[in-house]
């Protein structure tokens, strides 16, 4: 049995979650949402209120009886850093414990190495911290590229970066800054901004996968009973080193050697060795526009390949959605409807839906943020 301590601490935590996810929210709301008594909620509201984790935002608007106060977390307190680091450059945002983002910034960098990559970090978050005060945030949380070793904050590899091996950066960031830090997997966040403002928002989805797509590497993250899955040593959904059948001198590929567009333009070269352009994906899809042959003979397996991942994952895992997000989705008219009908006709289980996430490209950067709230919110006390 929990003790009076540990079962007001889950009580804050249940009702602070409820505000955030269902605001604006009456207290007699709140009663219904959770099953708790008017003294708990009315006493929990009060001191969230009291300390300033969530505000009033005005009466409930009904044709009769009392109007009730509703309520919000506050916008502009409890602050968290989200960031989304890859090979390419930083992406920082700072949100409430919504997901609102206050502020953003974009930075890329001027060497593709380990100490550059960290300069311009500090240089984002020093930022950051300046704008809003270090009072005012709660957490960083850093969403990484790469293979993460989330329980010992660090960052092992990240492909494209010299020198980024076994980076303890979360010992770094809190010496920095001494605001609590956390690293999340960049795929978990994508699907945690979903889960919050995108397909899986009002779906009640608890199986599904989702694929970031880009120009430069690929990711999946996995949802399996509500829970997202991170095997036993955090690799699970890494489809990078997945083989899919291919028309080449080994009759196969990795996931790694066909998505990357430097890859892409290298099998492009050896299926038509008197190339004599580097191709590009804005390349790929102008020939395709024009009716080329080879272009279209070359997208035709470039698809095939993709959609026999898709199809293997849905049969190994069963999920209600499939969502891709990423900068490849711009060229969601080249490939999305082949693969929606390799999807349909060779899963075992065909009810499955392939969305294309609509989320914005800052999506890793606010979901990081989102699972800072989560981990910050489950440490409140009174």
């Amino acid at each position: 049995m929990k003790g009076n301590t540990r079962l007001k601490q889950d009580n804050i935590t249940r009702v602070l979650e409820e505000i955030r996810d269902c605001a604006p929210v009456t207290k007699r709301e709140l009663q219904e949402i959770t099953g708790f008594s008017w003294g708990n909620i009315s006493t929990t509201v009060n001191e969230l209120q009291e300390k300033g984790y969530i505000v009033s935002v005005g009466k409930q608007e009904t044709l009769v009886g009392r109007h009730s106060d509703q309520y919000d977390i506050s916008p502009y307190e409890n602050l968290i850093i989200g960031v989304d680091l890859n090979m390419n450059g930083i992406l920082l945002v700072v949100t409430s414990l919504r997901g609102q983002a206050v502020f953003r910034k974009k930075r890329t960098y001027r060497e593709h190495t380990y100490q550059n990559a960290i300069d311009t970090l500090y240089a984002t978050v020093d930022e950051a911290v300046a704008m809003f005060g270090k009072q005012h945030i709660q957490r960083i949380a850093v969403g990484l590229q790469g293979r993460v070793d989330t329980k010992q904050g660090i960052s092992v590899k990240i492909s494209g970066l010299d020198y980024w091996e076994n980076v303890p950066l979360v010992q770094m960031l809190e010496e920095r800054y001494g605001i609590a830090c956390m690293l999340i997997h960049d795929p978990d966040c994508v699907m945690r901004a979903e889960m919050n403002r995108g397909w899986l928002h009002k779906d009640a989805v608890d199986t599904a996968l989702m694929l970031r797509l880009e120009k430069y590497a690929v990711g999946m993250s996995i949802i399996m009973n509500g829970q997202l899955r991170f095997g036993v040593h955090e690799r699970a959904g890494e489809v990078g080193r997945v083989v899919l059948p291919y028309e080449n001198e080994l009759g196969w590929i990795f996931v790694d050697d066909l998505l990357p567009e430097a890859h892409m333009a290298n099998n492009y070269k050896k299926m038509f060795p008197d190339t004599t352009e580097e191709m590009t994906y804005d390349l790929l899809w102008e020939r395709v526009q024009k009716k080329d042959q080879r272009a279209n003979y070359f997208l035709q397996k470039w698809v095939v390949a993709l959609g026999m991942l898709l199809i293997n994952m849905v049969n190994l895992f069963n999920p209600g959605h499939v969502i891709l997000f990423g900068e490849m989705l711009q060229y969601q008219k080249m490939f999305g409807e082949l693969l929606t009908e390799l999807l349909k006709d060779s899963a075992y289980d065909n009810t499955v839906k392939l969305l294309f996430s609509k989320q914005n490209m800052d999506a890793a950067a606010i979901g990081a943020a989102l699972w800072g709230a989560d981990h910050w919110m489950r440490s409140v006390v009174f």
